[in-house]
């Protein structure tokens, strides 16, 4: 609901404060998902999932940043981000991926 919602809506609305406020629930809640993934495997999990969970973060930031109307646009007054700088394969994409197998990998550790 947070990023899917919230932040989209101010994204594509324009509003970056909007974005910004509704992005520290999402960081607490992957950290906190973290932390909890590391607790249930007696702390061995934490090695994968707070790794994974700061990488699911800087992907999503990646992916912002990379887009036509993105990070961009809402801190230059609507101007879309040039072409030589969009990208829609980022190198967030890789890094959200790789996020979400770490903290699965930590969940799979046995008890």
């Amino acid at each position: 609901v947070d990023a899917g919602i919230l932040i989209q809506q101010n994204l594509y609305a324009g509003n970056m404060s909007g974005k910004n406020s509704f992005s520290i629930p999402f960081v607490i809640l992957f950290m906190a998902l973290a932390i909890n993934v590391g607790y249930s495997a007696h702390w061995m999990a934490i090695i994968l999932s707070l790794p994974g969970a700061i990488l699911i973060i800087l992907g999503q930031k990646t992916v912002f940043g990379a887009r036509k109307r993105g990070d961009y646009t809402m801190k230059n007054n609507g101007k879309a981000n040039p072409y030589d700088q969009v990208f829609v394969y980022s190198w967030g994409e890789v890094f959200f991926m790789m996020g979400w197998i770490l903290i699965s990998l930590g969940i799979a550790l046995p008890k």
